[in-house]
């Protein structure tokens, strides 16, 4: 990792930990008088009809909030149906709003936004767009309220803001400022090196209604739980709102979770007991936010189910493709959550008349025990989230069997009933998704960034604190380890509490014993690469002869991948190559090792074989063009539309040449002419010599292949070297040299004989090679590379003939098929095609 990298890391770890340390003490000493029932009975004084208000206003807010990427639909220039958009804003929404992070929601707004057909610039400009639109909103409230009519800030708080009524002023200077630029300044404004495309005026104002209104709704929403008996100004309270909303978005904790409650602590203290707060802060926790992500997940999980169902197949596959992908990311926030639940219940008092009604069914013992292992299978959800991130076979199976256990220890431990169910559902929601979770891999395996073991440490921390907070009234001695009682809640705690430290112990133990993670295989056995090539069905696997290439390896020797590096960019040629049930794992354990050593995955030239699976790892798929693809068992020169071929035949060999394979045994006699002839052929041409995604000139990479030679009165006058598969499924050639006097038909003739001969010898495929940029569309729609590069392909001609070449290539009646390049997508793309043509054009030197 570089250094820039690692410094960011620690950056956004440290404001983390100062904000749950802001929470913790603030809540600590807000509450330090109080009990866990007192808190208990506020949360359960608010009244039904205020929790169903609160719930159709959330919803009526969510609904409000596809109207941010209706509008940025619109602002893109892509006219898609409102449903297909309202599907995706819902359910990014629902995820963004409870995890925050910017790396997991913008992986899953890429998914749901490229599933629409946007391109990944367009997809960038979506989210900034309706990143841009909430906080428009927010600025214009919050500015409007503060110039109005300031609200006291306690002194807790310990804010840098000299007055909020200057703050307020600015804050509206800055909406003046974008909206004076609309009105005045049409198209682009460019400030300094920045471009910013301006939204039309009607859009701007459509920008502003919509997320006033969101906000609005939002602290209406916490407004409305506010119990019975207090009162406060409604304005004021929006003001407070918005305020403990913006501490919690600049925390960088996912979802501002308990930033924002401290906050509201903060300032509300005076208003209202602790209690009443914090009853009336988790009763919105969970409608505003838990609640959207359940109705998200079932929709998913629904979805899902009547994916087979011949009536909505149609629904279920177009929902497939969209939610699809980002199923690991949706899995993973329920099962964290779901072992939250688990740990903060176990923490918590029992409710004392559903353990007296249990005592006469089930004994005491059971009910310890099932305490206990509820607090293992809580903290081993937290580690299993991660796996499912992941795609792990084995976490989806151990989540399943995890939450079954976590359903029968909740009736077990204290009949919680509420809690089984949200298990339940999380279960019902997972089981369909198996096809989503295929790495056979294991979870000790997996690596775990700063974030991951930051998530943990504070779960784990609260939940000690929790129970910390719940017990403060007992007197605690040693004895309390030892005592078993219908009612020893607190001895309960501290049991599990030790549960959760072994379970954390143990697991980083086993990993120290499994050693490092599969690494780069430097001194390789050629004869293990050897085996390995020979399973592949692509001709271009023989690149990882040329020497200019590093391998990654399995650990079971049946998977490789061929890979250079330049810049940050780790760039793999072509597909991985092995067997098929190891390569996509081979794949994930290199996206892995690059996250580790700070470099960026880059997958080039792959086909469709897949292409699934690069989505899955997050990466972008940009098209660069098209290979052809002969299929040799249907070409026969007998037919008339081969009559040109044929009269290319005749007048080759009347000129007295002829068409010879030489086998790699009798190559070193004819190097010298070869050698000749690659070199008048790079003269000529004026060109250097490649490498990496093309084959260069040296002794031993061209003998390890059968040449085909072109021989006119027993001279070579021109060659091309053979790129073959142990498979027979495709044949392919790399050198095309031959002498500058050498007529243009004789190439033609060695490649219809190269083709007659991998027919003869039973062959199915000749790769013709790719046509860069072909096959790129220039429409309005098209994302903004396609419509680029149809414009290069279309009037670059006198740079380098691009048309030429595939009219050329078209000669031969071939099957087209798209070639990707997969990498990290958005404004990273630019430096990564730099990489890219660097590393081809200068590898040959650096490995001579």
């Amino acid at each position: 990792m570089d250094r820039k990298t690692r410094r960011n890391s620690i950056i956004s770890v440290l404001i983390s930990l100062a904000a749950f340390t802001f929470v913790f003490v603030v809540i600590h000493s807000r509450l330090q008088q109080y009990h866990y029932h007192e808190i208990s009975q506020a949360f359960h004084r608010i009244t039904l009809p205020s929790i169903w208000w609160a719930v159709g206003l959330t919803l009526f807010s969510y609904f409000v909030m596809t109207f941010y990427d209706f509008m940025a639909i619109k602002y893109v220039g892509h006219q898609i149906n409102y449903s297909r958009i309202s599907i995706s804003s819902f359910i990014s929404y629902a995820f963004s709003n409870n995890m925050g992070h910017p790396l997991i929601t913008g992986a899953i707004r890429y998914r749901l936004y490229s599933a629409l057909g946007l391109g990944a610039f367009d997809v960038a400009k979506v989210v900034a767009f309706c990143t841009f639109t909430l906080w428009l909103g927010f600025l214009f409230l919050t500015g409007l309220m503060f110039t109005i009519a300031p609200m006291p800030l306690p002194p807790g708080l310990h804010l840098p803001f000299l007055s909020l009524r200057v703050v307020g002023v600015v804050f509206l200077l800055i909406v003046a400022t974008y909206y004076t630029a609309i009105m005045l300044k049409h198209g682009d404004l460019k400030i300094r090196n920045w471009v910013f495309n301006l939204p039309k005026p009607s859009i701007g104002v459509a920008q502003l209604l919509v997320s006033s209104f969101d906000w609005f709704l939002a602290s209406t929403v916490l407004f409305i739980l506010l119990p019975t008996g207090y009162h406060i100004a409604y304005l004021s309270f929006v003001s407070y709102f918005l305020l403990a909303q913006f501490v919690g978005v600049a925390s960088q904790v996912p979802g501002g979770l308990g930033v924002f409650e401290a906050t509201m602590l903060l300032l509300l203290g005076n208003l209202f007991p602790s209690t009443t707060i914090l009853g009336m802060l988790l009763a919105f926790r969970v409608i505003y936010y838990v609640v959207p992500l359940g109705l998200a997940t079932a929709l998913f999980a629904g979805m899902e189910i009547i994916r087979q169902k011949k009536y909505f197949s149609k629904m279920a596959r177009l929902y497939d493709n969209i939610v699809g992908p980002i199923a690991p990311q949706i899995f993973m926030v329920i099962t964290f959550l779901g072992g939250l639940i688990l740990l903060f219940s176990n923490a918590t008092p029992a409710l004392r008349h559903r353990l007296l009604a249990m005592q006469e069914f089930i004994p005491v013992p059971v009910i310890e025990i099932s305490h206990f292992i509820g607090s293992i299978v809580g903290i081993a959800l937290l580690f299993l989230a991660r796996g499912l991130q992941r795609r792990l076979n084995s976490a989806y199976y151990l989540t399943i069997f995890a939450m079954l256990a976590g359903v029968l220890i909740s009736i077990l431990k204290g009949y919680d009933y509420e809690e089984a169910t949200i298990l339940s559902l999380m279960l019902l929601a997972l089981i369909p998704c198996q096809k989503h979770f295929y790495r056979r891999s294991n979870l000790i395996d997996q690596p775990f960034s700063a974030s991951w073991y930051l998530s943990i440490i504070v779960a784990v921390s609260s939940t000690v604190w929790l129970g910390l907070f719940s017990y403060k009234h007992v007197q605690y001695s040693t004895e309390l380890w030892w005592q078993f009682s219908l009612h020893g809640d607190a001895s309960r705690f501290l049991r599990m509490t030790v549960g959760m430290v072994g379970f954390i112990s143990l697991y980083s133990f086993l990993r120290l014993l499994k050693g490092s993670n599969p690494k780069d295989i430097e001194a390789y056995n050629q004869a293990t690469v050897d085996s390995i090539l020979r399973l592949s069905s692509h001709s271009y696997s023989n690149l990882a002869y040329l020497g200019d290439k590093r391998f990654f390896i399995n650990q079971q020797q049946t998977a490789l991948l061929m890979y250079a590096v330049e810049g940050k960019s780790w760039v793999v040629m072509g597909d991985p190559v092995g067997k098929e049930e190891d390569i996509r794992e081979l794949a994930w354990q290199f996206r892995e090792y690059c996250d580790r050593n700070g470099g960026k995955v880059v997958f080039y030239e792959v086909t469709t074989d897949n292409l699934d699976l690069y989505l899955d790892m997050g990466l972008s798929l940009i098209k660069i063009g098209e290979t052809a693809r002969v299929f040799l068992p249907d070409m026969n020169l007998a037919n008339p539309e081969n009559k040109r071929r044929r009269q290319t035949i005749r007048s080759v060999e009347a000129s007295g040449c002829s068409f010879e394979i030489v086998t790699p045994p009798d190559i070193p006699a004819i190097l010298p002419q070869l050698k000749l002839i690659s070199d008048a052929w790079l003269i000529d041409k004026h060109a250097k010599e490649k490498g990496f995604s093309l084959g260069f000139f040296s002794d031993a990479y061209i003998s390890r292949f059968p040449v085909g030679v072109v021989k006119k009165e027993g001279a070579i006058v021109a060659f091309v070297n053979l790129w073959i598969t142990e498979t027979k499924d495709e044949i392919s050639v790399d050198l095309m040299r031959y002498l500058p006097e050498t007529e243009s038909s004789v190439m033609e003739y060695l490649f219809i004989q190269t083709m007659l001969w991998g027919k003869a010898n039973w062959f199915q495929w000749f790769d013709l090679g790719m046509a860069p940029l072909s096959g790129l569309q220039n429409r309005a729609l098209a994302p903004l590379w396609h419509r680029l590069g149809s414009l290069i392909f279309k009037y670059g001609n006198q740079f380098y003939r691009l048309q030429g070449l595939r009219q050329y290539k078209d000669k031969f009646r071939p099957v087209w098929e798209p070639i990707y390049i997969a990498s990290p997508g958005g404004f990273s793309l630019p430096e990564t095609l730099l990489n890219l043509i660097s590393l081809i054009s200068s590898n040959y030197k650096k490995n001579m």
